[in-house]
């Protein structure tokens, strides 16, 4: 949890004030223009490790990396058909949003599917034995290598381009630091059974997945379709700050617990134990984190940001409520995975979808 702790607190600061940093340069526009390309990509990254990764974590008798070498070659293959779908379908995507500058936006972000699928498996094991000290430099350098990036091609007024070069790096510099400091080396050995095994528990994952992305997500397509890109950039923004207790703080604390759960799928005692005390410092922790952002929010924009993302505010206020209850809610996630209930997550996820369309709807007809 140090290690991991050390990790995010850098590489968030670092992402924020980027952010921040880029919010003066660039317009709201562009924000919105990246989102709308980061929302296709990310609709069909879900497919990205067909829940590979947290297959890998949970099993305990991979002692012959038989599992992890089916992964690997199964992944790859996949994110060649993801990029070629993304590529293909960008001139559709565009005409959907009526905005002709998200069609090769999405074209070039599709090349982080098969960038990022060389790095998967030798990061889910060093997470599985618990290795964060050595993933320091593979989560920490492309930070550092998107800010770069980011902000000197913006500097140079290449608008919404300097975030997408900056996505391509940081895919670059993540996987390869990946393979610099693992001892994992795949052997090619490919196992029919194991990988109907990886697909058998992944496929209740990647429905669960499938349902929370378009929970989080259906909102930007909706801001963007209606409203335009700069109404998307002020919600994206509002988004991206309010939950921020449900994106750091837990994501934080689930990455962990989830490989150390594993180890204790057979002690529901110490299961127990190891999870109360988590919802609780989540608690400790997320609670104060959301009221904060509420009450500073006007003046932060304003400071900070700039008068121009002050209608970001109103939404800002209203989402932290939510950002707080995701980050109490994100502490179950793990439990049922390392118990092997990921049909589970699939269950309630498609409950919070329906109920999320029962209100929605009416509210999108008001408006």
């Amino acid at each position: 949890m140090a290690w991991v702790t050390l990790i995010t607190i850098f590489t968030r600061i670092l992402s924020f004030v980027t952010q921040l940093v880029l919010a003066r340069i660039l317009s709201p526009a562009d924000f919105g223009l990246l989102a709308i390309g980061l929302l296709a990509i990310n609709s069909m990254g879900i497919f990205r490790d067909l829940g590979f990764g947290a297959t890998l974590i949970y099993k305990k008798d991979d002692t012959d990396h038989t599992a992890a070498n089916t992964a690997f070659i199964l992944l790859p293959i996949f994110a060649l058909a993801l990029f070629l779908i993304a590529y293909f379908s960008a001139s559709y995507i565009a005409t959907f949003f009526n905005n002709a500058a998200v069609g090769p936006i999405v074209q070039v972000l599709a090349l982080t599917f098969v960038i990022s699928s060389f790095g998967t498996v030798p990061s889910m094991l060093l997470e599985k034995e618990l290795e964060f000290k050595k993933k320091v430099l593979p989560e920490t350098v492309p930070v550092i290598g998107y800010a770069l990036v980011a902000i000197l091609l913006a500097m140079e007024g290449h608008g919404v381009w300097s975030l997408v070069y900056g996505q391509i790096v940081s895919a670059i510099l993540t996987a390869g630091l990946i393979w610099l400091i693992s001892d994992w080396r795949p052997t090619f050995k490919f196992d029919l059974k194991i990988a109907k095994v990886l697909f058998d528990y992944g496929k209740h994952l990647m429905g669960a997945s499938i349902i929370i992305f378009l929970v989080t997500n259906v909102d930007d397509a909706i801001v963007g379709r209606v409203l335009g890109m700069e109404a998307l950039g002020f919600y994206t923004l509002a988004y991206t700050i309010s939950n921020l207790p449900a994106t750091q703080i837990t994501n934080l604390v689930s990455r962990v617990m989830f490989p150390l759960y594993s180890k204790l799928q057979d002690d529901r005692d110490a299961l127990r134990s190891a999870y109360l005390k988590t919802l609780q410092y989540v608690s400790m922790l997320s609670i104060p984190a959301a009221l904060g952002i509420f009450v500073i929010a006007p003046n932060f924009v304003s400071v900070m940001l700039g008068d121009k993302w002050l209608p970001a505010v109103p939404a800002m206020r209203v989402l932290c409520i939510y950002g707080l209850f995701r980050s109490l809610n994100g502490t179950i996630g793990p439990m049922f995975q390392a118990t092997g209930n990921p049909k589970v997550l699939e269950n309630t996820a498609l409950l919070n979808l329906i109920l999320f369309c029962i209100l929605l709807l009416p509210l999108i007809q008001k408006k």
